[in-house]
């Protein structure tokens, strides 16, 4: 996969793509199959794809993407898409995962973002949130969960520790399994919009 310390990465503009695709971060790796970012920006913006798909952390978390805070993961612009699909986590966060700190998970103006078919065997197929973390999307955006699956919690997403989903615009959760449901909430936890 891909490690990121303090760097931005914007792909910007129609036609413009980055593939980070079939990565395995193997016995000697915790987290991050396709791409592990520490305190870092990434940006799909203007039409640019970040495509991060089927990725495996065989032994941790985050099989698609690991977001150490504070980092932000963006996709913003008519037509700009960030797909975390079809990736697998021995344990938690199976697309995305979010660890030691805040970070920030955007779709503003008009952008897609996908979590579809990523696995966990743990909580939070499609995206585990915690520590203050936030995923939010405007009102002209698309955010879609389809098919993820967690063996505990959160077929969807898994939202702990004070952190904050708030999804507006065009979002839908479809044949997403867990356990205990597509948004599974612990105590002081905000989800809204769900």
């Amino acid at each position: 996969g891909m490690a990121m310390y303090r760097t931005k990465l914007f792909v910007q503009g129609h036609g413009s793509k980055v593939h980070l695709i079939s990565n395995n971060c193997g016995a000697n790796c915790n987290e991050g199959g396709g791409l592990t970012a520490l305190n870092s920006y990434i940006c799909a913006l203007d039409g640019g794809l970040i495509d991060i798909s089927n990725n495996v952390a065989s032994v941790g978390k985050g099989g698609g993407v690991v977001l150490y805070g504070p980092s932000v993961i963006w996709s913003r612009g008519e037509k700009s898409n960030i797909a975390i699909n079809g990736n697998y986590a021995k344990d938690c966060g199976g697309g995305l995962y979010t660890v030691a700190g805040p970070s920030k998970i955007m779709v503003t103006g008009g952008a897609v973002m996908t979590f579809e078919g990523n696995r966990a065997g743990d909580t939070g197929g499609g995206l585990f949130l915690q520590l203050k973390s936030s995923f939010r999307s405007d009102s002209k955006s698309s955010v879609f969960f389809k098919k993820n699956s967690a063996k505990k919690d959160g077929g969807g997403i898994a939202s702990i520790g004070g952190s904050v989903v708030h999804l507006s615009g065009n979002s839908r959760f479809e044949k997403n399994i867990a356990e205990r449901g597509v948004g599974y909430v612990p105590p002081n936890s905000c989800l809204s919009s769900i």
